[in-house]
């Protein structure tokens, strides 16, 4: 089974929404044309937030984004249940709001579940990306996330981070 960071990197699928507009890596290191540790641009700093129960915080390469995680088990029989789950649950203590899904997808056998999605830290609009992987009932989810008008420029070294903690 590939670590999700491989995964997403096959599978990440978007809706043509201009201001979220992102691809899967290509082998030539680029996202939708922006090359992978290209600058990004200036913005602010992701608020503070105290990270939700059970999650672990760690912020990504550069300092820019930030990078939840967060192990589970029990009866999980369904990735896109457990996904719509971790949205709700985020959107009601640690985003302002539940998150808005741009696009979403899983595995034919609903093992791997990820969203691409906006929401608001606090009064800073942020884009993220959740992934979902279940194994046994068990499983682990993790967030992605950065400034709305940074996360573009973000994803491809968060996701490689992810992947490489994973052994991928």
């Amino acid at each position: 089974m590939r670590p999700l960071a491989a995964w997403l990197a096959l599978s990440l699928v978007t809706t043509g929404c201009a201001r979220n507009h992102v691809t899967a890596p290509a082998g030539d290191g680029e996202i939708r044309g922006v090359p992978v540790g290209a600058a990004a641009p200036p913005s602010g700093v992701l608020p503070d937030a105290p990270p939700p129960a059970n999650y672990q915080v760690s912020a990504a390469p550069g300092g820019e984004g930030r990078i939840l995680r967060a192990s589970f088990s029990g009866e999980a029989r369904s990735a896109q249940a457990a996904l719509q789950g971790f949205l709700a649950d985020l959107g009601s203590g640690y985003f302002s709001a539940r998150p808005r899904v741009r696009a979403a997808l899983a595995s034919v056998d609903d093992q791997r579940a990820q969203a691409l999605f906006d929401a608001s830290l606090g009064a800073a609009p942020v884009a993220g990306l959740m992934m979902v992987e279940l194994r046994g009932g068990a499983g682990r989810v993790t967030v992605l996330l950065d400034e709305a008008g940074r996360f573009r420029h973000t994803l491809p070294a968060m996701a490689r981070q992810v992947g490489e903690s994973a052994g991928g």
